[in-house]
């Protein structure tokens, strides 16, 4: 079992660099920052050819049982290290890299929900938790192992976040993780970190706002100082604030009806008998909230094609392009197909559907799910929305969700916090006015787009749609108010675009969303 240090030993290891783990001082010490995750503590990366390990080395084959220490590997707080280091290094999205290490996981239900705690914690607080690491580590967090790293980083989490996991608890399996992860030298030194914040709790405090106000916000509500100085500058400080709160709120899970399989009236009672919660929105008709016991995904109702997951927001831009059956009309990003199922659904699985990407990958899961959905229209190209090689004038409407910076979609991706930078911006904005412009030829007179973004940055949304409105007068915006629930009429600014901020509609559960709907002229589509 392992022992704790007592505090004696932490004052010496932090004051005197000759005992300090990882000191330039100590060879082997820093050699235990060095490591990969992957080799073994005391495997030499030197080893002779053909030499065996000793046998308190070797891991688990099939004919040896897992002992309690490669057990932790596969827990869930090792389960959390594995996917913290693979999330930074690939720059992944989170929920891809968890649903891939669950999926054929021995965890159970109970640590399945403790290791996605643990992973959405640390990325969503991660800059915080890095401050105070910081403030009693003898080397900063940005020069620490990967594996490491993320060891702290997660039992911080549980120090301060996690109320229902004991310290000890939390520490102790931090420092048998470094043991497998790293080394004995960087289990000391994870230790003594972890040991001397759980007895400076009660005292830590962030930097005055007074002094400066984005570092304060910065760190409190943990987002990077770019974004909070942007905001400060759009909102005003309360408002960013709020912002920022919303950002680390978890979302509630929303779903999408699908009345291609199910009638209206009879959907909500099927989806009571396997999912726990249910409630209808407001916002859509056909949206729902969703609860229940396991993954929605494995549910026969999902498995049957009677709704789909889908965020409250993302309904929205379909019903904003508000497409009649027997129409012909072109998703020119259509990415997984979330909205363009949406859109068949509402065509009533009549007329012709286009669903453009670049991507083969997106295009195979957007097949998948169309079939389970029973949708029968969509038509696919794997094509760039800005060279499309297809006839002008000739469909009725065009939904263009274009990439973007995702800022409005913190609260389900964090990540997209540390993956982002300001200077994203800029060039992402010249690709969203070279899409619209391209991918508006293809629409006949009186014909209809709904440009959409889950970003609210103005580079994103007002700009280009202004410049794109002054460059092609032959376009004009509608307002957006029919098309949407009173409760977001005052959404609709004076240019008569949505812009929906996760902390006005906090009761709603809605994702940062910016629409505007524009008209070729002439014609007479509705």
């Amino acid at each position: 079992m392992t022992r704790l240090l007592d505090d004696a030993k932490i004052k010496r290891l932090k004051t005197d660099p000759r005992r300090r783990p990882g000191a330039r001082q100590n060879p082997s010490a820093e050699k235990a920052f060095s490591k990969t995750a992957t080799q073994r503590p005391g495997a030499s990366s030197q080893q002779r050819p053909g030499a065996r390990r000793p046998a308190s080395r070797m891991r688990n084959s099939p004919s040896n049982s897992p002992s309690p220490d490669s057990q932790i590997l596969e827990s869930a707080r090792g389960l959390s290290v594995r996917i913290l280091v693979r999330a930074e290094e690939e720059s992944s999205y989170l929920d891809v890299l968890l649903t891939e290490a669950l999926k054929d996981s021995p965890l159970s239900v109970r640590d399945r929900h403790l290791a996605t705690a643990i992973i959405y914690g640390v990325v969503r607080y991660r800059n915080q938790l890095d401050w105070w690491i910081d403030q009693v580590a003898s080397r900063p967090v940005a020069k620490m192992h990967p594996a490491v790293k993320a060891i702290l980083r997660s039992a911080v989490y549980q120090l301060l976040f996690l109320s229902r996991v004991p310290p000890s608890a939390a520490i102790d399996e931090a420092v048998k993780l470094t043991y497998q992860f790293s080394s004995h030298q960087a289990a000391g030194f994870v230790n003594a970190i972890l040991r001397q914040i759980q007895r400076m709790r009660p005292g830590l405090r962030l930097p005055a706002e007074s002094a400066d106000p984005v570092r304060h916000i910065a760190l409190a509500f943990a987002h990077p100082e770019w974004m909070v100085k942007r905001w400060i500058e759009q909102l005003g400080l309360n408002e960013c604030k709020a912002l920022c709160q919303a950002n680390n709120q978890q979302p509630r899970l929303t779903a999408r009806l699908n009345s291609l399989r199910v009638p209206a009236d009879t959907a909500a009672v099927l989806l009571f008998e396997e999912l726990q919660g249910v409630q209808p929105s407001q916002i859509v008709p056909e949206g729902f909230y969703l609860e229940g016991p396991r993954p929605v995904v494995e549910t026969l109702a999902y498995q049957r094609g009677e709704f789909e997951i889908q965020g409250l927001s993302s309904m929205l831009v379909s019903r904003a392009l508000s497409p009649l059956p027997g129409e012909r009309i072109v998703d020119a990003c259509a990415g997984r197909g979330g909205k363009t199922t949406h859109l068949a659904q509402l065509m009533d699985n009549r007329g012709m559907l286009l669903a453009l990407d670049p991507s083969f990958r997106k295009l195979g899961l957007l097949r998948e799910n169309a079939r389970r959905l029973g949708v029968e229209i969509i038509r696919q190209l794997c094509a760039d929305a800005r060279s499309v090689p297809l006839r002008s004038h000739q469909f009725d409407r065009l939904l263009l969700d274009v990439p973007c910076s995702s800022l409005g979609i913190i609260r389900r991706h964090p990540e997209i916090k540390w993956l982002r930078a300001e200077s994203d911006l800029s060039s992402l904005s010249a690709l969203q006015l070279d899409i619209l412009e391209q991918s508006s030829s293809l629409l006949a007179e009186g014909g209809v787009i709904v440009y959409s973004a889950c970003s609210l940055e103005p580079e994103e949304t007002t700009a280009v749609v202004s410049r794109f409105l002054a460059q092609h007068p032959e376009f004009i915006r509608e307002d957006m108010r029919p098309y949407l629930p009173k409760v977001l009429h005052e959404a609709v600014g004076e240019d008569e675009c949505v812009r929906i901020y996760p902390h006005r509609y906090p009761q709603y559960d809605l994702d940062g969303f910016f629409i505007a709907r524009l008209k070729r002229q002439g014609g007479s589509i509705r």
